[in-house]
C-alpha cells in the first residue's frame, strides 16, 4: 500500500534545540530516503516540513520508518493513497 506522509517540524523548537533537532530529524530522513520504500519524496518551500509517499506493508512499517526522531520533533499527517487509474478500475467494478 502507497501512504503519503506529510512532517512539519514543531515551530517551537527555536534557537540551539533548532540545531540539534536539524541533525536528528535529517539523520532519519536519510535512513528513510535509503530504505528503498520511498516512491517519491519533497520539501516544503513554504514551511519547515515535507513529505513521503513511502510503499509500506503494515501501520508497524511507517513508525518504523519514522522513528522517534520524527515522531517527537514533528507533526506527522498520514493517509493511504492510490492511483487514479485504480480508482477508475474500481467504478468500472462498483
Amino acid at each position: 500500500m502507497q501512504m503519503f506522509v506529510k512532517i512539519k517540524v514543531f515551530d517551537t523548537l527555536p534557537g540551539p534545540a533548532d540545531l540539534q533537532v536539524r541533525e536528528v530529524v535529517g539523520a532519519q530522513i536519510g535512513k528513510i530516503m535509503g530504505s528503498g520504500k520511498v516512491a517519491s519524496s519533497g520539501i516544503f518551500t513554504d514551511q519547515r516540513g515535507g513529505y513521503f509517499i513511502l510503499n509500506l506493508n503494515s501501520g508497524a512499517e511507517m513508525m518504523d520508518l519514522l522513528d522517534f526522531s520524527i515522531l517527537t520533533n514533528c507533526e506527522i499527517e498520514s493517509h493511504p493513497v492510490m492511483s487514479v487509474e485504480d480508482l477508475q478500475k474500481f467504478f468500472a467494478t462498483h
